[in-house]
């Protein structure tokens, strides 16, 4: 499970944090993904639900790592969400959904969950929020 702090200066609101705009980018990538998400359904469509918001957003080419993975016995592992990945989801897969854009020199975001591929679609592991989240200190 991850998510992003905004460092903010003395006065900023998120609204106007310059990673504002890209917190919300990465969030709706990572509902969409999490939307696709159901039995019968490839690897490869989850990841192309989440790049396809973060590419339309004109961030294609900040987003450099694969959509998700699944875990077990390890941390990383088979399947993945990539464009690649044409494994087909079942019920009882545990996944991850941990899209990201990072812009060299101003910082990345990156929300992650983990996920249980059910019968009915997918079912989010925790509870956290995924309101922005903001410190003054770095």
């Amino acid at each position: 499970m991850t998510r992003t702090l905004l460092v903010n200066g003395e006065g900023v609101s998120a609204e106007s944090h310059p990673l504002f705009d890209v917190y919300q980018i990465v969030l709706q990538a990572q509902l969409a993904a999490i939307s696709a998400i159901r039995p019968g359904v490839r690897c490869q469509q989850v990841d192309d639900a989440a790049r396809r918001v973060i590419t339309e957003a004109g961030f294609g080419d900040y987003f450099g790592h694969n959509t998700g993975h699944a875990i077990g016995i390890e941390v990383h592992e088979d399947p993945r969400f990539s464009p690649r990945d044409t494994t087909t989801l079942q019920p009882g897969m545990l996944l991850t959904v941990e899209p990201g854009i990072y812009l060299p020199g101003q910082g990345g975001v990156r929300i992650e969950d983990v996920v249980l591929v059910t019968p009915q679609g997918a079912e989010v592991l925790y509870a956290m929020p995924k309101t922005v989240l903001l410190t003054g200190e770095a």
